[in-house]
């Protein structure tokens, strides 16, 4: 089951993690953001060494707010948002929210989705955004019935709160 077992790689779907630690971390949308590319990072005792990442389609990027970034999701933006507010945090964040995959934090590109990921975990972890923080997990069966349509089980899911409203809120509106 590819949905539940395969593991890809989300890409920039991934940079809500980031987001969301950086929210967390007391950043705020109208924050300013260094988005040029090329951009380059000291990785000692890593290859390569210095790890160097383009924006899309070789766009040199600017700096602008944190939601200008996210609108142009910047590689670069976001790998320098990612070093900013600490690559562990944003594991911590993807954690709380869902990924439950490996994830290095000492992988540089890890801010723009180079690690795998299970599709239906990253389908949660946007979830949490959309229910303003709280998480639930992903679930198949909501209900089954008998022929006389008495329930014989019904799924429940009180959730949990995993990130605060606000960031959840505000993630979104830059989204």
């Amino acid at each position: 089951n590819l949905a539940t077992q395969g593991a890809r790689q989300p890409g920039s779907s991934f940079k809500i993690f980031v987001l969301t630690a950086a929210l967390e971390g007391g950043l705020v949308l109208d924050d300013t953001l260094n988005g040029s590319g090329p951009c380059s990072f000291p990785n000692p005792g890593g290859y390569p060494d210095p790890y160097v990442a383009n924006n899309f389609a070789g766009e040199s990027g600017g700096t602008n707010t944190i939601t200008g970034n996210v609108q142009a999701s910047s590689n670069c933006g976001f790998l320098r948002l990612g070093q900013f507010v600490g690559l562990q945090n944003v594991v911590d964040v993807a954690r709380r929210m869902g990924i439950t995959t490996e994830l290095d934090a000492r992988n540089l590109s890890l801010p723009i989705g180079s690690e795998e990921v299970h599709p239906i975990d990253m389908a949660g972890a946007a979830a949490v955004l959309a229910h303003g923080g709280i998480r639930h997990r992903p679930y198949f069966i909501d209900r089954v019935t008998d022929r006389r349509g008495n329930v014989i089980y019904e799924h429940q899911s009180p959730g949990r709160q995993v990130v605060s409203q606000q960031s959840a809120c505000l993630a979104t509106e830059a989204l």
